[in-house]
């Protein structure tokens, strides 16, 4: 598969999570108009790490302010 599509993949597949799962709609909030898939792998990483300290995937969690810097 070509990188540049990886993004819209995962996307797809973060949107048909959403239904069944809440931290799936927020990340797929936080990535729905990103392009890049060094700044999806960024949002990513971040987000990861602040899982697991088992903290809540939200749209104002650490992940967040990770990729504000």
């Amino acid at each position: 598969m070509d990188p540049r599509h990886a993004p819209g993949l995962l996307k797809k597949w973060l949107g048909m999570m959403s239904t069944a799962y809440q931290e799936a709609e927020t990340l797929h909030r936080m990535l729905r108009t990103e392009r890049d898939p060094s700044v999806i792998g960024k949002i990513l990483a971040a987000c990861q790490a602040s899982t697991k300290r088992h903290e809540e995937l939200s749209e104002q969690n650490e992940c967040v302010a990770i990729l504000a810097k």
